[in-house]
């Protein structure tokens, strides 16, 4: 930070709502914790496969230890105190006004760097990345999700123009994130669009 001049190292939404919580999951799996298991096949008292409800695992060394890093993103200066307090908006406005190095945020952001009038800084001074994870841990995970489109299969009469219609939006000029495996595969993207090799890279992370 200081050889760039900028205030901050780092900005997220760290604030107490859905975003913030979004960004805590990630903090805790990519320190190998979880909040809870998945249902666990068992046996019964019978001899029958049963399901085990979810177990809370939220209170395991890995995960608090996500948490501690969150933490240490202020205890240590990387991030402003303040981000505690950030949603969207915020994290957004520091880092298209050039006062952070890196930003943790949903994709959308990166169309508003073509925009002078929302960003002092431009697409190509802009890198996407998957988050960091913590030592000994082999992947990075990622919230992303939640914004899908979809044909309900008892359509008919404009099944295929919503289909089309889907394929086009994730490419073009909505900021949405292409779900589908096979989209960084198709035909070339907006220039603030990241580039093809990109996207498949990163889509091995969404979680």
């Amino acid at each position: 930070m200081k050889d760039t001049g900028m205030p901050y190292g780092f900005v997220f939404q760290g604030a107490d709502y859905e975003g913030g919580v979004a960004n805590a999951l990630e903090f805790i799996w990519n320190a190998g914790g979880r909040v809870m298991t998945l249902n666990l096949s068992v046996m019964g008292e019978i001899g029958q496969n049963m399901t085990d409800p979810n177990i809370i695992t939220v209170d395991s060394k890995t995960a608090a230890h996500g948490l501690e890093i969150a933490r240490s993103m202020i205890t240590e200066g990387i991030a402003p105190e303040a981000v505690s307090n950030y949603h969207e908006v915020e994290s957004r406005e520091a880092f298209l006004s050039g006062k952070a190095v890196f930003m943790r945020h949903w994709p959308y952001v990166h169309q508003m760097t073509a925009d002078p009038e929302q960003s002092e800084i431009r697409p190509e001074q802009v890198g996407l990345a998957a988050l960091p994870f913590a030592a000994g841990q082999k992947s990075s995970y990622s919230c992303l999700g939640g914004w899908n489109l979809m044909v309900n299969k008892r359509s008919s009469a404009n099944a295929r123009k919503a289909l089309s219609r889907i394929k086009f939006c994730p490419m073009t000029g909505y900021g949405s994130w292409p779900s589908h495996r096979t989209c960084p595969h198709r035909p070339a993207a907006p220039p603030w669009k990241p580039d093809r090799s990109t996207l498949r890279s990163l889509s091995e992370h969404i979680g």
